[in-house]
């Protein structure tokens, strides 16, 4: 089977004389899935989420399981290329990302653009990330700690993750409005003031949810499996 890439919007055209009137499509629910015409005898439509898609899904990590909160998270960002295991067989779902994986994941996401060489003296030239980096902060998508240091293993909090969200789809121009602010989090008052903006707009979108007892956690540091699941949301809330 083919893997599912993005973005997940197919563009197909019709024999003069048919139209949008005389094609349905329905998904695996009975529902008919909206069809959108965009001119000269063409018409669009979003496929469904990954759950009612059957793409077969090679899962080489022992420890993502299909009875894991996240594992389509997983899978979407493994089939996406977008977030590769720690190993061959492993994806560490609890470990803690860092600033240089998140920036290098939007990086790859955007397709891997050049930008001119950093000088933080904490990124090596061969790093992984670097080109990322550069990327990152000439588009003002991230920034460093300070003038001559990026701190590339610190770990990403939550509200850090939303910020850097918000800043790469004000960069492409996708919505970065909301409706809610962050009052029913029992939380909320721990969240930075630099980063509230961000935060409802996260939360509004449904980009980053509530964990137990209705806790935001904004300052928490994000796991590989709570980067995994808020890239998915934000791939199909906001970029579709």
């Amino acid at each position: 089977m083919k893997k599912r890439i993005l973005p997940i919007l197919l563009t197909v055209a019709m024999l003069t004389g048919c139209g949008s009137q005389n094609m349905t499509i329905i998904d695996q629910n009975g529902k008919s899935i909206p069809i959108s015409s965009t001119g000269k005898n063409t018409y669009t439509f979003k496929l469904p989420t990954e759950e009612d898609i059957t793409f077969g899904w090679n899962n080489p990590f022992y420890d993502v399981s299909e009875n894991d909160w996240f594992y389509l998270a997983v899978r979407f960002c493994n089939e996406n290329g977008f977030i590769s295991g720690a190993t061959e067989y492993t994806f560490n779902p609890h470990a803690e990302a860092s600033r240089a994986m998140i920036i290098a994941i939007l990086w790859r996401l955007e397709g891997s653009p050049q930008a001119e060489p950093n000088s933080f003296t904490d990124v090596s030239p061969d790093a992984y990330y670097a080109d990322a980096v550069s990327w990152g902060v000439e588009e003002g998508i991230i920034s460093g700690y300070s003038k001559d240091t990026f701190a590339p293993n610190e770990k990403v909090t939550r509200e850090q993750m939303a910020s850097i969200l918000y800043r790469y789809a004000s960069y492409h121009g996708w919505d970065i409005s909301a409706d809610q602010n962050l009052d029913r989090f029992t939380d909320a008052e721990k969240a930075s003031g630099y980063a509230e903006d961000a935060l409802c707009w996260a939360t509004s979108h449904g980009i980053i949810n509530g964990m137990e007892n209705n806790r935001l956690d904004p300052r928490g540091n994000a796991t590989r499996a709570q980067v995994a699941s808020i890239l998915r949301s934000f791939c199909l809330n906001i970029m579709l």
